[in-house]
């Protein structure tokens, strides 16, 4: 309790609410430790199961972001983590990022949706063209490069720059084919689809030098948070040293908007029901009783 640091936490002295997994030591501040008991706690469960099956997976390994090692875990508990991981990261949300249309592309898409009608059905440049929107257009750009870089993995190459060069040229005349003419910028997709958790957490790491909110043991002690209280509040229980505010309406402004860290709605019934199948699985396996072993 407050060991790590002096002064007082949050004003660069004593340590906020934290793991160490090489020391094995969950801090608690006096203030800023209410509330994230559980999120440590999570993080601790996160790093102790390899070891406490005997495996060496270094100290600092996360089970959550570590596929290797979990590989080497029974196949029940494996499956379990694997689960857990596709229920906060897989969805049908798409990032997006700002382009720039410049008027050569312009010119270029121009050029192009006049000869499209010549070229065959399957082409790229008719799929291109005939998309209902830059979504589409821009799914049909990436369907035909994942298929050249399955192509050339099968015959032990990878994607040359040339060919980056070309389907990047794609998209940006697409951009310009499918935004009005009185638009300087295009909203394009980026990346594959994920869950609202998983965007929301890129969008609290844009612009910083380093991923911290969408790394995925990251994900996983938030959400265990999210879990630890609706399972108690299932019960008429709340135990805010555990996990307090682990839901995004402490979060969010109705007129300036805000982060929304936690996962909420469909997604938070799901990731819950993920976290009820890892415990069930730690449990079957005695890999819990180990960690709590551990842990005395």
């Amino acid at each position: 309790f407050g060991a790590r640091g002096k002064g007082n936490a949050g004003f660069g002295g004593g340590a906020a609410a934290h793991y160490e997994p090489v020391e094995r030591v969950i801090n608690i501040t006096k203030m800023k430790g209410g509330g994230a008991l559980a999120h440590e706690w999570f993080h601790a469960l996160d790093n102790l199961i390899p070891e406490s099956m005997g495996l060496d997976a270094g100290s600092d390994s996360m089970v959550t972001e570590d596929a290797a090692v979990r590989a080497a875990l029974p196949p029940q508990v494996a499956k379990a983590i694997e689960g857990l991981v596709s229920a906060m990261r897989q969805g049908d949300q798409q990032g997006r990022m700002d382009m720039d249309i410049a008027q050569v592309m312009r010119d270029k898409a121009a050029h192009y949706a006049n000869n499209a009608p010549t070229y065959g059905e399957g082409s790229l440049i008719r799929q291109v063209f005939n998309a209902k929107g830059l979504d589409e257009a821009f799914a049909a750009i990436k369907a035909r490069e994942d298929a050249l870089k399955a192509s050339k993995a099968l015959r032990g190459k990878k994607l040359t720059a040339k060919d980056s060069v070309l389907y990047n040229d794609w998209r940006a005349v697409a951009a310009a084919h499918h935004t009005p003419a009185d638009q300087g910028v295009a909203s394009v997709p980026v990346g594959e689809k994920m869950s609202s958790f998983a965007l929301e957490a890129g969008k609290l790491d844009a612009g910083g030098s380093k991923p911290y909110w969408n790394k995925t043991l990251e994900l996983s002690a938030r959400a265990f948070q999210s879990y630890v209280e609706d399972r108690l509040s299932e019960k008429g229980q709340k135990n805010d040293y555990l996990s307090a505010k682990a839901d995004n309406k402490f979060y969010h402004d109705p007129i300036l908007g805000g982060s929304k860290p936690f996962p909420e709605g469909e997604e938070r019934v799901r990731i819950n029901k993920a976290f009820d199948s890892l415990f069930e699985s730690l449990r079957g396996t005695g890999v819990l009783d180990g960690v709590f072993a551990m842990m005395l």
